[in-house]
């Protein structure tokens, strides 16, 4: 029964996170296959990592980002794909908090953004 129970949990996180990128998408005006290509990247993690991806390496991200805000200081992670030291998951959205070396942009010109990436990770 133990398995079943996962099985459903996972299941059931995973269809939240899907609602949460579909809603991100439809507010800031993401293309489909930016939605799509993020959510692909979560399907993939959780079919190869298993549920700790959800709770654990997100997990990582989430107070990575948390730091990085709170310490103004460069954002570092672990456990995602970069691109000009930016995770490339969610990329647009961290390309609007951070500047290219990682730091919190001081005008940020979606300053929502943040509590995007927050409410997902």
């Amino acid at each position: 029964m133990m398995g079943s129970q996962n099985s459903l949990v996972e299941a059931f996180g995973l269809s939240i996170l899907r609602n949460i990128l579909d809603d991100l998408g439809e507010q800031d005006h993401r293309t489909a296959s930016d939605t799509e290509h993020d959510w692909q990247t979560i399907a993939t993690r959780v079919a190869s990592e298993g549920y700790p991806f959800m709770t654990s390496t997100m997990s990582s991200l989430a107070r990575s980002l948390d730091q990085a805000i709170a310490t103004d200081t460069p954002l570092v992670t672990t456990g995602f794909q970069t691109r000009q030291g930016l995770p490339v998951f969610m990329g647009d959205y961290w390309r609007a908090i951070f500047d290219e070396a990682g730091m919190l942009r001081e005008h940020p010109s979606q300053p929502q953004f943040a509590l995007y990436v927050r409410s997902c990770i």
